[in-house]
């Protein structure tokens, strides 16, 4: 018998990849750098070293990498999500049917808490 259903945050409940890339590219503009060599499926899921040397490639050493993505974080803070715009449709809907028919809900994704709390929050 099912007690309870797990919802992945990104690219289920709200439709943040596109955001996510262009947050990116944008960020990465603003330095002179492309990621136009890379489709926006690359960025899903990788570890953040494979990441800088996939958008840097042969310049990666003339990076100082660790200030890059301290730089990108804070613009990250900058220009946060807008969840809600960016929740799919049936969202709501799905989640009270769920929770109508007496099932626990969770919440599942890799996301920084601070951004789980504030979807959760604004939706």
């Amino acid at each position: 018998m099912v007690e309870a259903i797990i919802f992945d945050m990104d690219g289920v409940l709200f439709d943040t990849e596109k955001y996510y890339y262009d947050r990116r590219a944008s960020f990465l503009a603003q330095k002179g750098i492309s990621i136009d060599h890379l489709p926006p499926s690359f960025f899903i899921g990788g570890n953040t070293k494979q990441v800088w040397e996939n958008i840097l490639r042969d310049d990666y050493d003339n990076w100082d990498v660790p200030t890059l993505q301290e730089e990108y974080n804070a613009y990250k803070q900058d220009n946060p999500l807008p969840y809600k715009e960016l929740i799919f449709p049936d969202v709501l809907k799905v989640l009270n049917e769920v929770k109508s028919r007496g099932l626990k809900i969770g919440l599942a994704s890799s996301s920084v808490k601070a951004d789980i709390l504030r979807a959760l929050k604004e939706n």
